[in-house]
């Protein structure tokens, strides 16, 4: 084996741009492709669900819930964790953030029988006391993408940032890190699209790893794109009716071809040119990281949705109450709670979606005791 490498998909029927009414066409388009692959390669994934999808799903489609943890049991899969819902932790109080690990940590355990050691930070932004709040929930491992890292610290050759195996927190704690890289998914996309050939990618890759260090992070995004279009952009490419086949056919050329031994993210081992010192990914320069291109950054899951100022103001009123009085709270009010902050709110939301929204906001309003900020307004 010359390359240690990982694949991890995020699973998320909360994406903004998805009606209610396709998620079970989105479960059996994309996450139950993904669940026969790993069975017939014997292929290790890494699959990441906020556990408010998880819920969806068990509602949905049982049997998948049955199908995945008989995979988690048998060592194929991995459950990567990222909290109840995928919110943006630097836009939100401590106290919220704790809240959305640990009711996520339970639900996995209820729902999947497992408890996450490797978390996922949603949309990849990260701060230093975010880091702390993942240690205090109990995980070991965070995924963080490279490619704003690399900005923030001005670094040409993203090797010196990938040959670090920890994280500093704001405490002066370290968690170990696993790097991905938004140029390898995109790559693996297009094949999967049918953009780029089978041929044409596995040159690319080879070239790639001449100079690597560290695990392969081959595909490391969402599982939504496959055989399914979540319909945001109107130059998403057409489905081709082979994206499953032209992915198994890759990956089994990815082993074969280029000698590639796919790990779960918790039994990486780390080559000998890696070091045990810690990394810390902010700087004055670029305080909060986030993923992808310079363009994505924190005002884009802040301010970038529809009427986004005014959401964020009900929820921080909200959330005020919950702080000040937890105890006031009930366990279905907390996730509706956090499930209400998340980011696909805050992006392409849909009309029918947006209004569904609004109508569980005011509902956790009236559970707050708090006045609607309509009336607030018009006073």
């Amino acid at each position: 084996m010359s390359h240690q490498a990982y694949l991890l998909f995020h699973h998320n029927l909360n994406f903004s741009s998805i009606e209610v009414e396709a998620r079970s066409m989105v479960i059996s388009r994309c996450y139950w492709p993904l669940l026969r692959l790993a069975e017939d390669l014997s292929l290790p994934l890494n699959i990441e669900f906020p556990a408010w999808t998880l819920e969806q799903i068990e509602l949905l489609d049982p049997g998948y819930i049955r199908k995945l943890r008989n995979l988690v049991a048998s060592g194929l899969v991995e459950i990567v964790g990222s909290g109840y819902a995928q919110l943006i932790g630097p836009l939100f109080p401590s106290e919220l953030n704790t809240l959305n690990l640990w009711l996520g940590q339970d639900r996995y355990r209820q729902i999947l029988g497992v408890v996450p050691k490797v978390a996922l930070i949603n949309e990849k932004a990260i701060s230093g006391s975010l880091l702390d709040t993942y240690l205090d929930a109990g995980f070991e491992r965070v995924v963080m993408e490279i490619d704003n890292v690399a900005l923030a610290h001005q670094v040409n050759d993203k090797n010196e940032i990938r040959r670090f195996k920890f994280l500093n927190s704001a405490s002066g704690k370290t968690i170990a890190v696993s790097w991905t890289d938004s140029i390898f998914f995109q790559k693996f996309q297009r094949v999967a699209h049918g953009v780029d050939t089978p041929d044409f990618y596995l040159r690319w890759l080879k070239e790639v790893l001449k100079n690597f260090s560290g695990p392969v992070p081959v595909y490391t995004n969402d599982i939504e794109v496959f055989n399914y279009r979540p319909g945001r952009f109107a130059e998403e490419a057409e489905i081709a009716e082979t994206e499953w086949s032209l992915i198994t056919q890759v990956l089994v050329a990815t082993t074969s071809e280029l000698d590639l031994g796919y790990s779960l993210l918790s039994e990486l081992t780390h080559e000998q040119r890696l070091i045990d010192a810690a990394f810390t990914v902010n700087s004055l320069n670029y305080p909060i990281p986030v993923k992808k291109q310079p363009k994505y950054n924190l005002g884009r899951w802040s301010v970038s949705g529809r009427d986004d100022q005014a959401i964020n103001t009900r929820m921080h009123r909200i959330i005020d109450v919950f702080k000040a009085s937890p105890e006031t709270f009930s366990e279905s009010d907390k996730r509706l709670l956090c499930h209400l902050c998340a980011s696909d709110f805050r992006t392409h939301i849909t009309a029918k979606r947006w209004a569904s929204y609004l109508n569980d906001l005011t509902y956790l309003e009236e559970r707050s005791g708090i006045s609607s900020f309509e009336d607030i307004l018009d006073s």
